[in-house]
């Protein structure tokens, strides 16, 4: 089976990714338009973070994303110090895309990253989700 006719199951770290850095009372702009679409499209939307599962299922209760994720994750390093797949996507068969603001710990052989700048103060003309947004629609009209 190819990567590309796997189910995708897509991983946003939290803090500095979906929400601000500084307290995470601040959804990034497009992060529930782009959790909408990819659900729509049939992919698995999950988030995981260093701030442990509580932390995560918090964050996104708060910003009222607990319907469009699956799961939350808690984001733990390996003995290389890369962040490991949750048991939950990895050996499941789900190409992996991997979003977050800090890429050098990703896990090695996901499917694919897509890399933010760091989300630190609010923003509303933050647009770093803007190009996976447009893909994920794109997809779907070609699909139809």
């Amino acid at each position: 089976m190819t990567a590309a006719a796997r189910r995708e199951v897509w991983l946003f770290d939290v803090d500095g990714t979906i929400v601000d850095s500084f307290d995470a009372q601040h959804l990034r702009p497009l992060v529930a338009e782009l959790f909408q679409a990819l659900r729509a499209s049939g992919a698995i939307v999950a988030v995981w973070s260093a701030g442990g599962v509580q932390h995560a299922s918090k964050v996104i209760a708060r910003h009222g994303l607990a319907g469009h994720a699956s799961g939350c994750f808690d984001k733990s390093l390996d003995a290389d110090g890369r962040w490991t797949l949750p048991v939950a996507v990895h050996g499941e068969g789900y190409a992996v895309v991997c979003v977050d603001d800090q890429p050098a710990q990703l896990p090695l052989g996901i499917d694919r990253r897509v890399v933010v700048f760091p989300y630190l103060t609010p923003d509303p003309h933050d647009r770093a989700l803007l190009a996976e947004l447009e893909r994920v629609a794109n997809s779907r009209t070609e699909m139809a």
